[in-house]
Order: C-alpha cells, then sequence, then structure tokens
C-alpha cells in the first residue's frame, strides 16, 4: 500500500525552491532537533489566534479594542525569544498592529463562512491536498473573499493575478469542499495594515487546476531531489548542516577570491 502525500502550499513551495530540502523534510521526516524555535513563528500565530478569536465574537458589544489587545496576551506563546526584553518588543508591536487593526480595518464582513478551518481534498487515493483558511467571508458587497493574515514586513503580492501555490491552494480547495470559487483572495499584511486584493477571474480556473495537477505530477514522479544551491541556504533552511550541497558563505568568498587572482593575472597594464 503507498504512503499517503499531504501536499500543502508550503510544501509545494519548498519542492519548488529546492526539492532536496522537500526530500528531508516531507519525505525522510528529518528532525535531528535541527528545526529552531523562532520568535517570528511564535509572534505569528500569537496574532493569527488573537485576530481569530476576535472575529468569532458575534456580541458586538465585547468587539472593543481592550478585548482584541487582551486575546493578544491570553494567545501569547512565549517560544523563540531570546530575553524578555525582545518578547516585550515583539508583545508592544503586536499590539500597536492590533490598534491600528481595529480602528482602520480592511476585512468588514456580513458574515463569517470561515475561521481557521483546514480544508482538505482527496485528489486519489494517496494524494490529500490540504490547507487552512485564515478567514473566509461574505463581503459588504455580496462576494466572496478569502483572507490570509499575514505579520511580516514584507508585501508579497501586489494586486494582479499570479499562479503562486498559497493562490491555487485557496481556490482548489474552497472549490471543492463548496462547489463555489471565491470571488477574491487577499492578504492582509497586518504590520501596514494593507489588504491586497485579488481578483480570480473565470480564466484562471483551468490554469490553477493545469498549474497543480502539473506540479503534483513532477512531485511524485521525483526520483533525485536535487539541492538549489542559493546564498539564502544557511539562512532559511534547517537542514543546511547535513546537506552536501548546501551554499558555503566561505565557500563562495574563496572561489571569488580565486577568481579575481586569476582575472588579475591576465590583465595586462
Amino acid at each position: 500500500m503507498e504512503n499517503k502525500i499531504y501536499l500543502s502550499a508550503s510544501s509545494i513551495n519548498t519542492f519548488k525552491t529546492c526539492k532536496r530540502r522537500y526530500k528531508f523534510k516531507y519525505i525522510e521526516k528529518i528532525n535531528n532537533n535541527l528545526k529552531l524555535e523562532s520568535k517570528y513563528i511564535s509572534f505569528g500565530q500569537s496574532m493569527h489566534k488573537a485576530i481569530a478569536d476576535f472575529n468569532s465574537i458575534q456580541n458586538q458589544e465585547f468587539k472593543t479594542l481592550q478585548i482584541l489587545q487582551n486575546l493578544l496576551r491570553k494567545n501569547w506563546i512565549r517560544k523563540g525569544y531570546e530575553n524578555t526584553d525582545e518578547e516585550r518588543e515583539f508583545g508592544l508591536k503586536g499590539l500597536k498592529m492590533l490598534e491600528e487593526y481595529f480602528n482602520n480595518p480592511q476585512d468588514m464582513a456580513s458574515k463569517n463562512l470561515l475561521i481557521e478551518n483546514t480544508l482538505k481534498e482527496y485528489r486519489n487515493n494517496n494524494i490529500i491536498l490540504f490547507g487552512k483558511i485564515d478567514r473566509a467571508i461574505v463581503t459588504l458587497n455580496n462576494e466572496i473573499e478569502v483572507i490570509d493574515y499575514k505579520t511580516g514586513n514584507t508585501i508579497e503580492y501586489e494586486g494582479d493575478f499570479v499562479l503562486d501555490p498559497q493562490i491555487a491552494c485557496y481556490i482548489e480547495l474552497f472549490k471543492n469542499n463548496f462547489n463555489i470559487v471565491p470571488n477574491y483572495i487577499s492578504f492582509y499584511y497586518l504590520t501596514h495594515n494593507k489588504k491586497v486584493q485579488i481578483k480570480i477571474e473565470p480564466q484562471h480556473i483551468n490554469l490553477i487546476s493545469d498549474f497543480l495537477n502539473d506540479t503534483i505530477n513532477q512531485i511524485i514522479t521525483e526520483k533525485e531531489y536535487p539541492c538549489n544551491v542559493s546564498e539564502s541556504c544557511e539562512y532559511t533552511c534547517e537542514f543546511c548542516d547535513i546537506c552536501d550541497k548546501s551554499y558555503s558563505i566561505e565557500e563562495k568568498l574563496l572561489n571569488e577570491l580565486r577568481t579575481n587572482n586569476f582575472e588579475a593575472n591576465k590583465t595586462v597594464f
């Protein structure tokens, strides 16, 4: 019997970024205490839970800024911070972000459809596509919008449709679970209190389906799992120390020195 393969936007992104990392993480499931507790993960999870709890409140009398900020305190995850001063700095930052969110919300809804729900799609006997929806709403204009809350500093999307694993997974999961396609996929950047809204048109649906089918086929037929060596290896990959092809800054500098010396020797003044 074949092992089930669970695919998410995160694992698909990993495969597309570096197949070797995908193998270590999702096939061999190597741990060896390589995964460090990250303050950014803790902060993001704390913020997501606070906003989810707040948006789940039905009695409008209890939807106050104080309650929203207290929900962050209630859901605060303390792992990953170097010391109490750093933890306090992140905590104050989170409270400020929630204050801006509360005072000028970009996600007004007439109705909540989903809050922090995990959706699954069984594509065949052993492929399961899944993903967590932060929030799905019916907007004030009576349109369906799927919202992903972001706590990082970088704005990754500009509003135009792109064939991106996260957007593709949201559309495919929503369509196959509810037999409807959302009008918008939106990314709410809480650091900037800015929402980037991506309109989903009918012509995008086949593109998304083909993109996912092709990507999944690549994943299940891959045999070699080559390493995609890049400058970000030692900063972003938890398997850098055990990957024989992993990028090394020192090695790069040595190679540059060798190249520069060679070129210098060729130069005629």
